[in-house]
This record gives structure tokens, sequence and C-alpha cells, in this order.
């Protein structure tokens, strides 16, 4: 297996705190992360957000933390965004 050429640190860590989350950036791909620590398992974990856009990654994290969402935001993240009043009305008519 070949060496990662940064010095064996595949992810970069931005300064900046979510809440509970942090954003990584894997450094081969530049794709963007966002990570936690896991206290159960006493890991800390990650999960990719699919971009490569500083700005899209920190909405998205930011969104998170308002939200008030912690651990793993995989549901979240998987919500398709609501792109019609009627897909508005549709999710509150079921509440």
């Amino acid at each position: 297996m070949a060496k990662h050429p940064c010095n064996g640190h595949r992810f970069e860590r931005l300064p900046e705190a979510y809440g509970p989350y942090w954003l990584i950036r894997d450094r081969g791909t530049r794709v963007f992360y966002l990570s936690w620590y896991d206290a159960e398992a006493r890991q800390t974990r990650h999960r990719s957000l699919s971009t490569v856009s500083a700005v899209e990654a920190a909405q998205i994290a930011e969104q998170l933390a308002s939200a008030g969402i912690s651990g793993d935001p995989k549901e979240f993240l998987n919500k398709k965004p609501m792109g019609t009043v009627g897909h508005v009305l549709d999710y509150y008519e079921t509440k």
C-alpha cells in the first residue's frame, strides 16, 4: 500500500466547531466530512457531506447545530429539501 503524501494524516481539521461537530477535509479528495465524538463507543466518527465546497459544508454544519442535532447526522443529511410549496404543505398536513 502506498504511503499517503500528507505526512500520514489523511484528514485536515478545520478550526471552527458547530455544536458537537467540526468539519474535516480529506486531503486527497478534498471532500468535506462532519466529525463528532461518540462517547458511548469512545471513538471519533465522521460522515461525508459529499461536497468539496467549504461554504456548502459550513452551511450544512450550521444547520445541524441550529437544529440541535447531535450524534450521527445520517438521517438529517439524507433528507431531500422541500422544493415547492406543495411539498411543504404535504409535510405539515401529515404532522
